[in-house]
């Protein structure tokens, strides 16, 4: 008699619930619903499955960086789902790009300076995380190796509350970061990156009646050069509860 699945409550990590045997409402068959699509918002409300739904896309999409023709460990997780039926749409984008992976829930703070440091350190975090590789590549030139050392040092700098003489400055030093981080990527793996950004809205959420019109600025920009101009975008995902448009993060 085959072991029964257990059931479980609050688990966001897609991998996680695989591998522990838990119940899971076969979703997989979104990826190739929004496979077409270039950025795509989706807005739901809280405990929706957002975060859940975001991650099966990272493990999904996400190479193996040390060795990326090797995606036996994601045909493994996704072996007896809907998706793996579609053998050519597997073979195309399973395991095929680098990952950008962001989560806001906790950027907030007391004012905009501590929750730009908190985004700050997930940056930083990313370009910790892909940074041997960024050293071992010889095709990055030494202005891009300039442009990656001072986002990444001022990333850390914001992060531990070393501050410049501006709010404004900060949040600028860090505006291109994703951007930059793609393009690092890119020319590394010879792919375009996929950027998740889950809960993009807590930050708006939390600085109303405090830094509101100074992190709706810094989204808009972040966002723009990260989605709307970035040449080394593959696909971008983002979820929230609120719309863009009413928090006038774009026209």
């Amino acid at each position: 008699m085959s072991e029964l699945k257990k059931v479980t409550v609050g688990i966001e990590n897609f991998q996680e619930l695989i591998k522990q045997n838990k119940y899971y409402v076969d979703k997989t068959s979104f990826i190739k619903t929004i496979s077409d699509e270039n950025v795509a918002l989706f807005t739901r409300p809280r405990r929706f499955g957002k975060t859940l739904t975001m991650s099966m896309l990272k493990y999904f999409f996400e190479m193996n960086y040390d060795n990326p023709g090797d995606i036996s460990a994601t045909v493994e997780l996704f072996k007896d789902l809907d998706i793996s039926k579609d053998t050519e749409f597997c073979k195309q984008h399973m395991g095929q790009y680098p990952v950008i992976f962001l989560t806001l829930k906790e950027v907030k703070g007391d004012s905009f300076r501590i929750a730009i440091s908190k985004f700050a350190k997930l940056i930083y975090k990313e370009w910790v995380r892909f940074y041997n590789f960024i050293n071992k590549n010889s095709d990055i030139n030494e202005e891009l190796k300039i442009q990656i050392g001072d986002c990444k040092k001022a990333c850390y700098n914001i992060s531990q509350k070393k501050f410049t003489d501006s709010p404004e400055e900060d949040s600028s030093n860090i505006t291109d970061s994703l951007m930059l981080l793609a393009q690092t990527l890119s020319i590394i793996f010879k792919k375009k990156a996929i950027v998740i950004i889950d809960e993009y809205d807590v930050p708006l959420e939390k600085s109303r009646g405090k830094y509101y019109k100074s992190m709706v600025g810094f989204i808009r920009d972040l966002f723009s050069t990260t989605f709307k101009t970035n040449d080394f975008l593959e696909k971008g995902f983002l979820t929230g509860c609120l719309r863009v448009s009413r928090e006038s993060i774009f026209t």
